[in-house]
């Protein structure tokens, strides 16, 4: 808990991608994200969750972002 507070144990992570059509080899989307989290100031943070666990969160947030910003494009 305080190595992230302190700066220290930080997760960084970056998505790049582009989303392209199969059929014609169009590209429909382009994206990219950056995160930071040290998984500090909380219960997760007690129960050892400042390492993989983090980064996969991070991970799927991002993704799940990304789903609901094209759904919602594509209406």
């Amino acid at each position: 808990m305080f190595a992230g507070e302190l700066g220290m144990g930080h997760a960084i992570v970056q998505v790049e991608g582009k989303l392209i059509e199969s059929n014609s080899a169009r590209e429909v989307a382009c994206f990219a994200d950056r995160r930071r989290d040290s998984g500090a100031i909380g219960f997760k943070d007690l129960a050892g969750d400042a390492g993989p666990k983090l980064v996969q969160r991070m991970l799927e947030s991002i993704a799940g972002d990304l789903v609901k910003e094209l759904s919602a494009s594509m209406k």
